[in-house]
């Protein structure tokens, strides 16, 4: 009985004043229980040390409860992020990884242009954008010199008449229609030689000001640049391939290297094939 009040005997404390319930919230109930012994007797009864046990919570507790209440602490609340690019702004960012030392890649710069923006969780609103790679070390400084350098291929599609992107709404069609309606979606797109639908557009993961590279500069805004051709557009942009700045140690212009080498210099496999099997 003596260790089972000495192992319980904070518990009990704090479940039972006196038959005071702890989640009655008026105060005075408690130091009125406290000042009328806090059920002292009953410890008493059974020993000296537990009653000698149970006075000592008795006067935490009744010194914790006559003491002044700690100040307010200040929650911080999670913050939504809105990038701030406008629509055409292009921003610059030089290439300094190792992987585009020796193929004659260092030191030009990626261009990120924003064409789009989209939600990501739990609801930032990111910008959706084109990259362009420029063909040295100088930056362009109008819209002429803008559209002539080259946008860099971040993926392909292959083309699925059973995907809702190329399917019509069969819901008040006849299969004749439906089917005069695959075809006229499938006419309708821009394969490239091998047979695959080029993709350009990504989402950049801007959640907060702080992790945007400040080596970022703005270049201007070209909101009235020629887009990409034979672009492939998805449906929906949550389709559209996403990337961080840096992710498990690979920084975006390593990542954006590979799809470059991968897609604009033909590097992948698929491209060595005529009807294409997948890709990057």
């Amino acid at each position: 009985m003596l260790q089972y009040h000495t192992i319980n005997i904070s518990n009990r404390m704090n479940n039972q004043i006196n038959g005071v319930s702890p989640l009655n919230k008026n105060l005075s109930v408690y130091l009125e229980a406290l000042e009328a012994g806090g059920g002292l007797a009953r410890w008493e009864a059974e020993g000296p040390r537990p009653a000698k046990e149970r006075k000592a919570v008795l006067e935490a507790l009744a010194k914790k409860l006559w003491s002044p209440q700690p100040p307010e602490k200040k929650v911080s609340q999670y913050r939504l992020y809105r990038c701030e690019w406008e629509v055409g702004d292009v921003y610059s960012y030089q290439i300094e990884c190792e992987a585009s030392k020796g193929i004659g890649l260092f030191g030009r710069h990626l261009l990120f242009q924003k064409v789009d923006e989209n939600i990501w969780h739990p609801g930032h609103i990111i910008p959706i954008v084109y990259v362009k790679l420029t063909q040295d070390d100088s930056l362009p400084g109008t819209l002429e010199e803008y559209d002539t350098l080259e946008y860099v291929q971040v993926s392909i599609f292959r083309y699925d008449p059973s995907y809702p992107d190329f399917r019509p709404d069969p819901a008040s069609l006849t299969e004749e229609e439906y089917l005069k309606g695959v075809e006229v979606i499938r006419q309708g797109l821009a394969f490239d030689e091998y047979g695959c639908l080029p993709e350009f557009r990504v989402k950049l993961i801007n959640t907060s000001k702080r992790i945007i590279p400040k080596k970022l500069a703005y270049c201007g805004n070209y909101a009235n640049a020629a887009p990409p051709k034979n672009e492939y557009l998805r449906k929906d942009k949550i389709s559209i391939l996403a990337m961080p700045w840096k992710s498990f140690g690979k920084t975006i212009d390593e990542a954006l290297i590979e799809r470059y080498q991968a897609h604009n210099l033909r590097q992948l496999p698929i491209y060595q094939k005529e009807d294409g099997a997948g890709g990057l």
